[in-house]
């Protein structure tokens, strides 16, 4: 135990070392994500040295308004710079805006379920911030004050995100039907929260937006197939029961309309579709049913990304670039599965997966209801049928080790 303190310790005090927002959040993000979870006495230590009082990283000329700053300039590539001598409405958005960047990576210093309660909390907030740019009238160019805008979208995008990969961490997700309907969220938020990286730095791709976007890809390929491992074990489409009373208590806080941001104007202006998060959304992407060679041909690119990114960040000198590559060695192994778990289904055709014998997917036969009737058999079915291929998964399917007996969850997030 104690040499596992000395390490956690040695761990937390590199967050001095940081130069950049964007390290500061990964190391954040992966450090939410070790497993076991620092002892309570080490987190709370983190907090500490990331923020005392107005100082960021103990060093005093780093403030919270050159947090809020720095993660402006960080995430847009350069391209949105904040005035440096603005007005009094200016220094107290700046002020509201670390506030609330400090609170986001509290919820990754605490323990899980206090952490997903922070980010689900924080999703008003962050509404609540975007109309405080209508009501202030901030001495800012209009680009410069979208962009600001984007990046607070952006912000409750990503809690909305990272709660929802909280949810598999805490092993919430047990059912089929739910995970196929989480990972059809992880997918919408993917994409969005991509999508306005993208605005923000005037098209260029960020390693964040990289990764955000090949999350998204993953959780699609996921739900496909899971999809396809119930139809291999022989259940009819008309024997799924998509319940849309669970489906929306499952999302009721990111569809919440004091966080919502579908009828902002920022979402008008930026021609983004909406609503983001709607159950026939959810309905009709589960009609859509992408062949194996179409799958394998995304799980490739997908590795071959992963792998591509991981050979170009191994000589960078940041501190969570070793939590980063075991984050890529998990996201690698995770794509590795899922290309053999295709392989498997396109090489064995039993009788009941010919397309002749197929019941066709439609609305109808899918018999949306809100009834949770005889949910149990079908959901024990589910259960029984999940395709483990290692003896443990959720110990096996780890990738390599951050220090003493320590792993990465994302390897959970993908387990069909």
């Amino acid at each position: 135990m104690t040499r596992r303190i000395l390490e956690e310790l040695s761990l937390v005090s590199q967050v001095a070392l940081a130069n950049s927002f964007s390290d500061w959040m990964s190391f954040f993000h992966a450090f939410s994500r070790r497993e076991p979870m620092a002892f309570p006495f080490v987190r709370s230590y983190l907090m500490s040295l990331f923020q005392s009082g107005n100082v960021i990283g103990l060093d005093p000329d780093r403030s919270l308004n050159w947090l809020a700053k720095d993660c402006m300039t960080n995430l847009s590539a350069g391209r949105v710079c904040f005035p440096s001598n603005g007005s009094d409405t200016n220094t107290y958005m700046l002020n509201r805006l670390a506030g609330f960047l400090v609170n986001y990576l509290s919820a990754f210093a605490a323990n899980r379920a206090r952490g997903r309660r922070i980010l689900s909390n924080s999703l008003s907030e962050w509404k609540s911030l975007y109309n405080t740019t209508w009501v202030n009238q901030l001495d800012l160019a209009p680009s410069t004050l979208q962009r600001l805008q984007a990046l607070i979208y952006y912000f409750s995008i990503e809690s909305g995100l990272q709660m929802t990969l909280m949810g598999f961490d805490l092993e919430l997700y047990e059912l089929d039907d739910d995970r196929r309907a989480m990972w059809w969220v992880v997918e919408r938020l993917s994409e969005r929260a991509w999508l306005l990286l993208k605005i923000l730095s005037d098209g260029a791709e960020s390693l964040d937006a990289k990764l955000i976007r090949i999350l998204g890809k993953l959780a699609g390929v996921a739900g496909q197939l899971t999809r396809r491992k119930n139809k291999h074990a022989g259940t009819p489409p008309s024997e799924f029961r998509l319940r849309e009373a669970v489906f929306e208590r499952r999302i009721k806080l990111l569809k919440a309309r004091q966080a919502n941001f579908d009828d902002s104007t920022l979402v008008s202006e930026l021609d983004l579709p909406a609503p983001l998060l709607d159950y026939q959304a959810f309905v009709s992407s589960e009609l859509v049913v992408l062949t194996p060679t179409d799958l394998d041909a995304t799980l490739q690119d997908i590795k071959d990304q992963l792998l591509e990114i991981l050979f170009l960040n191994r000589r960078h000198n940041t501190i969570s670039i070793l939590q980063l590559q075991c984050y890529l060695n998990c996201l690698i192994k995770s794509t590795k599965n899922m290309i053999q778990i295709n392989q498997t289904y396109s090489s064995s055709r039993p009788a009941e997966m010919d397309p002749g014998n197929d019941e066709p997917l439609s609305l109808k036969t899918l018999k949306i209801s809100s009834s949770s009737s005889n949910s149990n058999d079908n959901d024990n079915g589910h259960q029984r049928g999940r395709i483990q291929l290692d003896e443990h998964p959720k110990n096996q399917m780890d990738c390599q080790l951050i220090g003493l007996g320590y792993s990465d969850l994302a390897s959970k997030w993908f387990i069909i």
